[in-house]
């Protein structure tokens, strides 16, 4: 059944792209630093992970016109009429201490005031040695690249960001919790959680764990009890603060990119859709069962 609802919401998303509203400008993830650091071997990781995020975050819901100085700067990534058209990111690694397998943030941002939104221009990433300096590993690498470039790009990072008298991507309450639209219309159907008046964000964990993740129970150390409709509990979404073999993620994580300003694939509305369709085929299963 898990298959087939898959498939059914490949189809969906499918049908939504054919008809949905192109996006500004195009979106272009540009890795920089890793080749030649010793660790060469894990590049095409980087590139699948680049190639993955490519597919999910498509542009930008308006023109973000940069200024002459800085795209004069070549620092960041511009399409032909000088709109900002990507992110930069360098990547290496480094020793980050027990138990950090990676971490990773933004570092030229652009601010759109008008909008009150931001964007990473530019980032770094940082691979523990500790986990991969060698073939064997204690984890697989891809999903963390995976992780940490969502960081880059925003996720946890410039939620609510307060600078300068303006709340950029303000998408926290006062509390710390996520309420931002796209996301949480996501979050109450996809994990069955209709009431729902925020996403929690994690607590523990200190700097860099605390208030940039989905909320885990335990240091990520048993489940949650919120599901998604595919069964899969959240301890194992990509973007909590602990990893948890095997990853998945969610349409919610997804959906939190639009509220930051990025258009995706599926786009919020068909998010919806294919989440109330995996609701409907969970009915039909619990039905079904009963004879």
């Amino acid at each position: 059944m898990k298959s087939t609802l898959r498939h059914v919401t490949r189809v969906l998303c499918l049908i939504w792209i054919i008809f949905s509203e192109p996006a500004y400008a195009a979106f272009s993830i540009n890795i920089n630093g890793l080749e030649g650091s010793g660790f060469g071997g894990y590049q095409s990781m980087l590139d699948d992970a680049a190639a993955y995020w490519q597919s999910i975050i498509t542009g930008y819901q308006w023109n973000i016109q940069l200024s002459q100085s800085m795209i004069d700067s070549g620092l960041y990534v511009t399409d032909a009429n000088g709109c900002l058209a990507g992110v930069n990111i360098t990547a290496g690694f480094a020793a980050l201490g027990t138990g950090v397998l990676g971490q990773a943030g933004p570092r030229q941002v652009v601010l759109v005031d008008s909008l009150g939104v931001m964007f990473s221009g530019t980032g770094v990433m940082m691979f523990s040695t500790a986990y991969y300096s060698s073939n064997d590993v204690d984890f697989n690498l891809y999903p963390v690249i995976l992780h940490e470039m969502a960081h880059i790009l925003g996720f946890g990072t410039l939620w609510s960001y307060f600078y300068g008298g303006i709340t950029y991507n303000d998408v926290l309450d006062a509390n710390g919790n996520y309420i931002g639209a796209n996301a949480l219309n996501t979050y109450r159907i996809e994990f069955n959680q209709p009431g729902a008046a925020y996403i929690p964000v994690e607590t523990n964990g200190g700097k860099g764990t605390a208030g940039s993740h989905w909320l885990e129970v335990e240091y990520g150390a048993a489940d949650t009890g919120i599901v998604s409709i595919y069964g899969e509990d959240m301890r194992y979404e990509l973007m909590t603060g602990w990893a948890n073999d095997p990853m998945f993620t969610s349409m919610t994580t997804i959906a939190s990119f639009a509220d930051m300003g990025y258009t995706v694939v599926p786009e919020p509305v068909a998010i919806l859709m294919v989440a109330a369709v995996g609701i409907l085929f969970g009915l039909y299963r619990r039905f079904f069962n009963k004879f």
